[in-house]
Formats: C-alpha cells, structure tokens, sequence
C-alpha cells in the first residue's frame, strides 16, 4: 500500500517540475531548451489526439493530423483577417469540428484496414489541398503572424508564453 500511495504524487510533481522549467531555462541562458520544450509539448497534445482515437475508441485513423492542421491553419487565417486570437481559435474547434463531422458522417461504417485508407486519404488530400491554396496559406511557405502573447503578465519571452500555453494544454488534455 505504501508504494501505491508514493507514486501519487508523481505527476504532481512533474507537471510541478515542468512549469518551473522555463524560468529555470532563462537564468540559465538555455532559451533553445524552452523551444525544445513547446515543441515536445505540441508533439504531447498529438499524442493525446491519437491516443482517444485509437486507444479508447479503438479507430485506426491515420489522417488525424489533417485536423490539426485545419484548425492551425483556420486560426492563422482567421487571426490575420483580423480577428482576435481568442475568438480565432473558438472558430478554429468549430471548423474542426464541422470538417471532422463532414468525414465521420461519410465513413461511418468502415472499419480496419478500409478506415485507415480513407483517413490516411483525407490527410493527403488536406495537405496537397493546404500546400497548393497560395493565395490562402502560403503554400509550403506557411502563414507568418505577429506574436501573440497571452501569458504576457508572467514573462516577457515569448518562448516562455508559448511553453506555458502548451503545458497547460497538455495537462487539460490529460
């Protein structure tokens, strides 16, 4: 019982050692470290995404990233027509969702081996679609915005903003 109770407190003290992490990193100087972070953190949230996928709803869906690209590139777009970051990105889940929708409506009968052909399809027809609308995304280029600091009142750097962002991403997403 005693060793059941000690791991309790682990991923306190992880989630505890990583939001300490950047401040740690920048009277350190190791400002590549925090990128580093943000970056792992973004690859975290992936895999959240495909661990409710294929893990709990058991759906082998190799195009899943056609989603998160869809909602980065809806808020990219939406940001730089003007609309604020936060509202942006409300927008963003809803055209996710929609497209998600649209998808699930049409292939809500495969399974195995044909589900993941018609995923894995959509995914490349997302990023031939992306890679191709210059006028709308840049192409491969992509979507160059100003910063946008919403964590401004606990740092000034903005990998540190953007880390902090992501961790707590995660740690809803957990």
């Amino acid at each position: 019982m005693k060793k059941i109770l000690a791991w309790r407190w682990t991923p306190w003290a992880a989630l505890a050692l990583a939001a300490v992490f950047p401040f740690l990193a920048a009277t350190l100087d190791a400002q590549y470290l925090v990128r580093v972070g943000g970056v792992i953190g973004l690859f975290m949230i992936l895999g959240l995404g495909l661990n409710f996928t294929l893990g709990y709803a058991g759906l082998f869906d190799l195009g899943f990233i056609a989603f998160y690209a869809i909602g980065a590139y809806t808020t990219a777009i939406a940001m730089r027509a003007g609309v604020p970051a936060p509202f942006a990105l409300v927008l963003a889940v809803m055209v996710t969702v929609a497209a998600r929708a649209l998808l699930g409506l049409t292939i809500l009968r495969l399974r195995g081996d044909y589900l993941a052909v018609v995923t894995m399809g959509f995914g490349e027809i997302a990023r031939l679609t992306i890679n191709n609308l210059d006028a709308l995304t840049n192409g491969p280029k992509g979507i160059q915005l100003s910063p946008w600091r919403p964590l401004a009142f606990l740092s000034s750097d903005p990998n540190v903003q953007y880390y902090l962002l992501i961790l707590l991403t995660v740690a809803a997403g957990a």
